[in-house]
C-alpha cells in the first residue's frame, strides 16, 4: 500500500484477512456503478485497521479496472479539506479517462451518509449494499418473466378434472391425449421399476390405471414444470438449470419416500412439493443470471447461508419470489407453504404438515445426491431438527437413506 510520508512515496505490504466488498458502502457503490467517489473521509469498513483515517479530510475512490475476478480501485485520502483547483480535480479527470461515461460525466458525492451519482443537474441514487425489495417489486419481477408463463391451460383442465371424484376415465384419457409428450411420459414412468412397473404398459389407459390418479396428477405437474427449467431462449444457462432441475426431482423423490414412511395422507403431493420447492431459484436464474452465479459462487467458497446471500444481493430470497410465482400459478396452499417455508419449517407448528417433509427431502438431496454434497452446516443441523419434528425412528431413517440413494439414480426418468 503506497503512502506519502515526509514528501516521499513509501510502499508497505499489509497482510490482513479478506473482507467482503459489500460491507463498505463507498467501495461497493463504486464497484457497482463504475463511477468514482469524491467526498468527505468516512469510516471505511473495508480499510478500518489498515490505515488511520484523517479527521476532516477528503477522499476519493477511483475504479481502475478488473482482472479476472478482482476489482482494482484507487483510494486516496487527505488530512485537510481541499479548496479551489487541487489534486482531486486531476484525479476526477483521471477517473473519466479510465472509465469513459456513456453519456455525461458522473461523479459520486457523499451527502448525509448516503451516496449519490450526479449527472449534470440530475441526481440518481446508487443502490446500497443491502437493498430492500418491496412486495410490488417482487410482483413485477414475477409478472415480467416471459420464460415462466402461467402453466398451459391444458394442465389446469387436467388438474381440475382430477379434482372431481366422479370424473369419467374416458374424458381424462381424451384430455391427456391432446399432449403426446405427456402421454409418452406417463407410459414411460408407469413401466419403470420406481413405480412398480413390469414393462408391459403400452397405452395411455393402461398407464392411468396402473399409476392411479394421484400419481397422474403429480406427473402432470412435474412434466409441465420441467419445460420451464430448460427455456430455449436461455440455452447458456443449461448447466445451472439442469443442476437445479436434478435437485428439485431428488427433493421430490425423497419427500415422497419420507411421506410414505410416516404414513402421510398424500405422498404424491409431497413429490410435487419437492419438485416445486426451489422454483424461486429458477426465477432468479432466468431473470438475474449474473446474480445467481455470484450467489452460487459465494455460497460454495464462503459456506454462507444462501438465503442471507440472496437477501443481501437482491433484497429478497428465493422462497419469497417462489411464493409469488405459486400464487400466479394458483397452486394449493400446501404447496405454497412448501415453497415459502422449506427453510423456515421451524415456524410451522402443526404436526402432519407437508412443509417439514419437503424440508427433509431437501436436506436428503444435498446429502445423498450423486452430484451434490452438504455445502453448509445448516443442512446437518436442519436434518437433526427435522428427524425430531417428523418423529422418525432410527430404522425409518436408515430405510429412507437407503431408498433415496437408490432412487436418485433414476432422476433421469423424469427428463
Amino acid at each position: 500500500m503506497p503512502a506519502i510520508k515526509d514528501g516521499t512515496i513509501q510502499q508497505k505490504t499489509i497482510e490482513h484477512p479478506l473482507r467482503r466488498l459489500d460491507q463498505d458502502q463507498g467501495f461497493y457503490a463504486v464497484c457497482r456503478s463504475g463511477v468514482g467517489f469524491f467526498g468527505k473521509v468516512y469510516d471505511s469498513n473495508l480499510l478500518n485497521g489498515l490505515i488511520d483515517f484523517p479527521p476532516g479530510g477528503e477522499c476519493a475512490i477511483i475504479p481502475i479496472g478488473t482482472q479476472k475476478d478482482m476489482a482494482i480501485m484507487l483510494y486516496v485520502a487527505t488530512g485537510n479539506e481541499q479548496h479551489g483547483l487541487n489534486a482531486f480535480h486531476y484525479l476526477e479527470l483521471l477517473s473519466w479517462l479510465l472509465n469513459p461515461p456513456a453519456e455525461k460525466p458522473q461523479v459520486l458525492n457523499q451527502t448525509a451518509g448516503s451516496f449519490t451519482a450526479i449527472k449534470g443537474s440530475q441526481t440518481a441514487a446508487v443502490s446500497p449494499p443491502a437493498p430492500t425489495a418491496t412486495p410490488d417489486a417482487m410482483s413485477r419481477l414475477v409478472e415480467s418473466i416471459e420464460d415462466l408463463p402461467p402453466l398451459p391451460s391444458l394442465v389446469f383442465r387436467i388438474l381440475d378434472l382430477l379434482e372431481d371424484p366422479e370424473f369419467a376415465m374416458d374424458k381424462l384419457d381424451k384430455l391427456i391425449g391432446q399432449d403426446q409428450s405427456l402421454v409418452a411420459k406417463l407410459i414411460k414412468v408407469s413401466n419403470s421399476v420406481l413405480y412398480g412397473g413390469t414393462g408391459d404398459v403400452g397405452t395411455l389407459r393402461d398407464a392411468l390405471v396402473r399409476l392411479g390418479m394421484k400419481t397422474v396428477k403429480s406427473l402432470v405437474i412435474t412434466t409441465s414444470t420441467r419445460i420451464l427449467f430448460f427455456p430455449k431462449t436461455n440455452s447458456s444457462l443449461g448447466i445451472l438449470s439442469g443442476a437445479l432441475w436434478e435437485h428439485s426431482v431428488e427433493c421430490g423423490l425423497a419427500a415422497q419416500c419420507v411421506a410414505r414412511k410416516i404414513r402421510y395422507s398424500d405422498p404424491e403431493e409431497a413429490f410435487v412439493g419437492g419438485v416445486l420447492h426451489d422454483i424461486g431459484k429458477l426465477v432468479i436464474l432466468l431473470k438475474l443470471p449474473d446474480q445467481y452465479r455470484e450467489i452460487e459462487k459465494m455460497g460454495k467458497s464462503e459456506g454462507a447461508n444462501e438465503l442471507d446471500l440472496e437477501s443481501q444481493l437482491l433484497g429478497f430470497d428465493h422462497t419469497m419470489i417462489g411464493e409469488k410465482l405459486m400464487k400466479k400459478w394458483r397452486m394449493p396452499s400446501n404447496l405454497k407453504d412448501c415453497v415459502r417455508l422449506h427453510h423456515g419449517f421451524r415456524d410451522v407448528n402443526a404436526d402432519g404438515s407437508l412443509t417439514p417433509i419437503v424440508a427433509y427431502g431437501n436436506c436428503l438431496s444435498h446429502a445423498y445426491s450423486v452430484h451434490a454434497e452438504i455445502k453448509q452446516m445448516n443442512h446437518v443441523t436442519d436434518m437433526d431438527c427435522l428427524v425430531e419434528r417428523l418423529h422418525l425412528t432410527e430404522a425409518q431413517i436408515a430405510a429412507v437413506q437407503k431408498e433415496v440413494s437408490e432412487n436418485f439414480q433414476k432422476v433421469n426418468l423424469f427428463d
